[in-house]
């Protein structure tokens, strides 16, 4: 099974979002069947 991470680096694209993206900003992640919030830092 796979391990839980503490944190971890991403290069994300964001394709439509209405509003402002800055630190503290904290979307919902789909990977397969879970959902993760993420706080970008």
């Amino acid at each position: 099974p796979p391990r839980g991470a503490a944190d971890f680096t991403a290069q994300v694209i964001v394709l439509n979002h209405p509003g402002q993206i800055s630190n503290g900003y904290t979307p919902v992640l789909d990977c397969h069947t879970a959902h993760i919030a993420c706080k970008f830092a």
